[in-house]
C-alpha cells in the first residue's frame, strides 16, 4: 500500500468511529486506547472531539501547573488552545534559552494584563489567535529570539498604545 491510500484508510476510520461512538467514548478510545494525541486528532479534522480534550501532562508538572492557571484567566478555555499556548511558551524559553518557568509565568502575565484591561471577547480572540496558520508559534519563536537579542527584557505582543501599557512597564532592567 501506498503511503498516501494509508493515510486516506486512517482517515475514513478515525471518521468512522467518530460517527459511530458517542463523542466522550469516541476520544477516549483514540486517545486513551489507541494513543492518537490531542494533536494528531485535530490534524485528522476530528474537530468534533476538541470538546473532550483533556490534557497530556499529568497533575503536578509544570506544564500543567501552567495550563490551569491559564485556564483561570480566562472566558472560556480549550485544552487544544491553551495546550498550544503552553507549547509556544516552552518552544520560547529553548529559544532564548531561558527555563520554562521563566516564559510560561511572562505569558500568565500578559493574559492576566489582558484579561484585567479588556472585555472576555477581546480575551478570548487574543487567546485564539495562537491557533491561526500564519501565526504559527515558530514564527513567533523567530521574532522573539531576535527581540530578546535586541532587548534582553520581554516586551509586550500587544502594542503599548492598544493595551495601555506604559514605557515604564517596557524598559530595560
Amino acid at each position: 500500500m501506498t503511503e498516501n491510500r494509508n493515510e486516506k484508510l486512517l482517515n475514513g476510520a478515525l471518521r468512522y468511529i467518530v460517527a459511530h461512538i458517542p463523542g466522550e467514548e469516541a476520544y477516549r478510545f483514540l486517545h486513551s486506547q489507541m494513543g492518537i494525541s490531542n494533536e494528531e486528532l485535530m490534524q485528522y479534522g476530528l474537530n468534533d472531539l476538541r470538546e473532550y480534550f483533556q490534557y497530556e501532562w499529568e497533575e503536578g508538572t509544570l506544564w500543567r501547573e501552567f495550563a490551569d492557571q491559564m485556564d483561570r484567566l480566562l472566558p472560556q478555555p480549550d485544552v487544544h488552545t491553551t495546550s498550544a499556548w503552553i507549547s509556544f511558551a516552552s518552544e520560547l524559553a529553548d529559544g532564548v534559552e531561558a527555563s520554562f518557568v521563566l516564559e510560561a509565568n511572562k505569558l500568565l502575565s500578559a493574559f492576566r494584563e489582558i484579561a484585567g484591561n479588556f472585555s472576555p471577547n477581546v480575551v478570548d480572540t487574543v487567546y485564539q489567535v495562537v491557533l491561526v496558520p500564519n501565526n504559527s508559534p515558530q514564527l513567533w519563536r523567530r521574532n522573539r529570539v531576535r527581540m530578546f537579542r535586541r532587548y534582553p527584557t520581554w516586551l509586550p505582543a500587544v502594542p503599548s498604545r492598544v493595551a495601555g501599557w506604559t514605557s515604564s512597564r517596557c524598559r530595560r532592567n
